[in-house]
């Protein structure tokens, strides 16, 4: 293989993975925890869903934060944390798109011209990525007794971190 497709092989993996991450229920694991409920919380970047276990059954479904905040016993404020997650799912779904354009061109090896190399666009959503991750993670509201990171958190740095060194490759102080 030719180190351009080579880059693009890197960028489908990248975007798979990515998109992997954007579209997962389980990005965050949040246990909940209160005299009358026993339920853990499946946090994704713009769906929650929660599953209770009790000894006659065990319930999924889909919520919202209003009937999270409204659940007795549990006092969660995150409104500004719910933006966070729907700024995460945007820039994974563009550090996607750029990965994608970044691969079609390495494939085709046509040159672009545009104000900002399209590498370093790619690779710079990739690296804000980061933190917005960290951020949505480490900024949990108050309320949950334990949290985790899910397979969505997984999957979404992976991608970041692989589309980086796509991204890398094929600007001018990489290997292309």
């Amino acid at each position: 293989m030719t180190p351009r497709r080579v880059t693009a092989a890197v960028c489908l993996v990248a975007i798979v993975l990515l998109l992997m991450g954007a579209f997962s229920r389980r990005w965050l694991v949040a246990d909940l925890r209160s005299d009358q409920l026993n339920a853990s919380l499946r946090i994704g970047l713009t769906k929650l869903s929660m599953c209770a276990t009790t000894v006659e059954a065990s319930v999924c479904q889909q919520l919202s934060w209003s009937e999270v905040h409204g659940l007795e016993g549990v006092h969660v404020e995150g409104s500004s944390w719910m933006w966070l997650g729907r700024l995460t799912f945007a820039l994974s779904l563009f550090a996607a798109a750029a990965l994608a354009a970044l691969a079609v061109l390495a494939v085709l090896d046509r040159p672009v011209v545009l104000p900002v190399p399209l590498p370093r666009i790619a690779m710079w959503s990739c690296i804000a990525l980061l933190p917005f991750m960290g951020g949505y993670y480490a900024l949990t509201p108050g309320g949950f007794s334990a949290i985790a990171a899910g397979r969505g958190f997984l999957f979404a740095g992976l991608g970041a971190v692989a589309g980086l060194v796509a991204a890398f490759r094929e600007t001018d102080d990489g290997l292309a």
